[in-house]
């Protein structure tokens, strides 16, 4: 089971970065294994758990991106060269916009840093006047400004000095979720998390090619010749409705899918109102459940093997509250039931992706040894309070980094 979950809360801009596919990962850590430490690629999914999450996701349209920069950044535009802006300009669905957007990004990526430092501090400079102006007695510092523009002003008080990153948003898709809302993002797509909070889902790498945002290293080099520099809004999924017993969903069970185009994972949103209960059937592969609020109980059952995993001991039944996370062998059922009187129990269970068994089961037929089953079980193992029962050893994790 190869991925990692984890729980962000974004208060200062995460970095521009993308995330080698497979191939790229492999190369890159042959060739770097200090800077890319492991051969793994790392799609990813953000859900929002609260509302107003703020990313920077994909390039925008390349027309668009030429408006932004004539409007809002003439020293920009001067960096670049007229003939790459208006390449942006002239690209179009008919025309290959790719080569017009690699060139523009690459040219910014490389041009020389004490020149972005003054082009962002003249853009800073007349974007502050321009808010100041427009907000007198409006108490909005941000009034007159476009959302990009407003954007700007942020990235630069948060990352002074002229980091590339505050002018590289301006290339980039500015996305607003609300709770229950997620993005997937496939390798090699440019992307920040700007504000707010997500359960983070991903292949376990650590493997980062930055682009700003970040004192850390920056490799222009691969990064500019491996983005797919496809231009469009990410898909946002809402979450698919699972269909359960009719008694269930009137008593207030539901649950919903997050499936992305990934092998490796997917995610299911279970909610259970208090005092109602509800089954989540078995997996074929083992799962990780987060608990984002409410308080009740887990019951385990199903499944064949040993009742102990890692030299611990599984349990068959759990009280859970916000904040505990369990590990939930293949094969096993878990029975939800939210105390009465609390607030509805709200949990994200992470799994791998039901595509990856349907295509094992084409290839290898009903009858193949499920890869993905680490082992089976029956019951589910607690690792409350962020202390995990299984030894630290036998768990996979990926650290943050900006």
């Amino acid at each position: 089971m190869r991925l990692t979950v984890q729980v962000l809360s974004v208060n200062k801009a995460l970095s521009i970065q993308s995330h080698p596919d497979k191939q790229l990962a492999e190369q890159l850590h042959a060739q770097h294994p200090k800077l890319y430490p492991d051969d793994n690629h790392k799609p990813e999914m953000a859900l929002a758990i609260s509302d107003g999450f703020e990313a920077l996701c994909s390039f925008r349209q390349p027309q668009a991106i030429a408006a932004q920069l004539r409007k809002t950044a003439p020293e920009v535009v001067q960096l670049l060269g007229q003939g790459a802006v208006e390449a942006l300009e002239s690209s179009s669905a008919q025309q290959e916009p790719k080569e017009a957007l690699r060139n523009a990004f690459s040219a910014l990526m490389t041009a020389n840093p004490a020149s972005i430092s003054s082009a962002i501090d003249a853009i800073v400079a007349r974007l502050s006047t321009q808010a100041n102006g427009s907000s007198s007695g409006q108490g909005n510092g941000a009034a007159g400004l476009d959302p990009h523009e407003s954007l700007v002003l942020r990235l630069n008080s948060q990352y002074p000095g002229g980091d590339v990153g505050v002018l590289a948003s301006l290339f980039l898709n500015r996305v607003s979720l609300n709770s229950g809302q997620a993005v997937y993002l496939a390798a090699n797509e440019p992307h920040a998390y700007l504000a707010g909070e997500i359960v983070e889902v991903m292949a376990s790498s650590d493997n980062v090619v930055r682009a700003g945002l970040t004192p850390k290293f920056k490799d222009c080099d691969v990064l500019r010749n491996t983005l797919t520099y496809r231009p469009g809004l990410p898909e946002v999924l809402q979450g698919t409705s699972l269909p359960l017993v009719e008694k269930e969903e009137k008593q207030g069970f539901q649950v919903s899918l997050y499936r992305p185009p990934f092998e490796e994972f997917e995610v299911l949103r279970v909610h259970v109102a208090g005092g109602s209960s509800g089954v989540l059937p078995p997996n074929e592969g083992p799962m990780i459940v987060l608990v984002q609020g409410g308080k009740g109980s887990m019951q385990a059952s199903g499944g064949s093997v040993s009742k102990h995993l890692c030299g611990e001991e599984l349990q068959e039944r759990v009280d859970v509250a916000r904040g505990c996370v369990l590990f939930v062998p293949a094969g096993t059922q878990l029975t939800f039931t939210s105390t009465p009187g609390e607030e509805p129990m709200l949990a994200w269970v992470s799994a791998v992706n039901g595509i990856f068994f349907q295509l094992h089961g084409a290839v290898h037929g009903a009858g193949g040894a499920n890869p993905a089953a680490a082992g089976g079980g029956a019951e589910a193992l607690s690792l409350q309070g962020g202390v995990a029962a299984v030894p630290t050893s036998q768990l996979q994790g990926s650290s943050m980094a900006n």
